[in-house]
């Protein structure tokens, strides 16, 4: 079985063709922010390991947009330890809608 018609049949790339010629892809997550105000035992986004910072906009921006030629993207989330807590949420928010 080729890898085409491997992941077709088990769903692993949802994402299809476009006739532009990009691809779309159903669902991407940005994690933004090692930062939580909280420090939840058994934390799925492992916040209560101490890992600390946040990803800020202008350090991705350049490589996001070079990808923004090539794909489009249906969801966006935004994800994080906390990233209301992210100083440069309002550049992400922005720059990930143009």
């Amino acid at each position: 079985m080729d890898r085409q018609a491997f992941d077709k049949k088990h769903n692993l790339y949802p994402a299809k063709w476009e006739s532009n010629g990009k691809i779309t892809i159903p669902k991407i997550e940005f994690y933004i922010n090692h930062i939580c105000n909280l420090n939840c035992k058994g934390c799925n986004r492992f916040n209560d390991h101490n890992f600390v910072g946040h990803q800020l906009w202008q350090d991705y921006e350049q490589d996001l947009r070079k990808w923004g030629e090539y794909i489009n993207i249906d969801q966006i989330v935004i994800m994080g330890g906390e990233p209301l807590l992210n100083p440069t949420l309002k550049d992400w928010v922005l720059g990930l809608n143009s």
